[in-house]
């Protein structure tokens, strides 16, 4: 299953909006802005997962994250490559999300994790071929 989108975020959350279906309809709105404005920063903030989607308090959201991080690091990298050192892993993954749209210093990431750089750069091919056994994998299931 992927992540919602922001309209099916809405959807989930029983909020009426404009759908627009074609891009001469994309105007700003600036009612529109506001009234969904908190919205867009919860679906940006917890993303589009249904489970976190649906949970209202935000601790509860943050420990379903974590567990889903956890359950992704412990289960679905490692029996993709051989790390030896969870830490290391979790920290290249916090780096890597936090420079996305942003050129990578590799040189400077593998200082910071304490990694080789070689290494490190292998990690975000490993990310995506993971990514993408899971969403086949469960696309398959149904």
């Amino acid at each position: 299953m992927f992540p919602l989108g922001f309209g099916e975020f809405l959807d989930f959350h029983g909020v009426s909006y404009r759908r627009r279906n074609n891009f001469n309809e994309m105007r700003f709105d600036l009612y529109e802005f506001e009234r969904l404005k908190g919205f867009y920063e919860e679906f940006v903030t917890f993303g589009g997962l249904p489970d976190v989607a649906l949970e209202h308090r935000p601790e509860i959201k943050r420990e379903i994250l974590l567990d889903i991080f956890s359950s992704y690091i412990n289960i679905d990298v490692r029996a993709m490559a051989d790390f030896k050192k969870n830490r290391r892993i979790t920290a290249a993954i916090a780096n890597f999300s936090s420079t996305s749209g942003y050129k990578l210093d590799y040189t400077k990431l593998s200082q910071v994790i304490g990694i080789t750089r070689p290494t490190l750069m292998t990690y975000p091919g490993i990310f995506r071929k993971n990514f993408r056994g899971i969403s086949i994998a469960r696309i398959r299931r149904g």
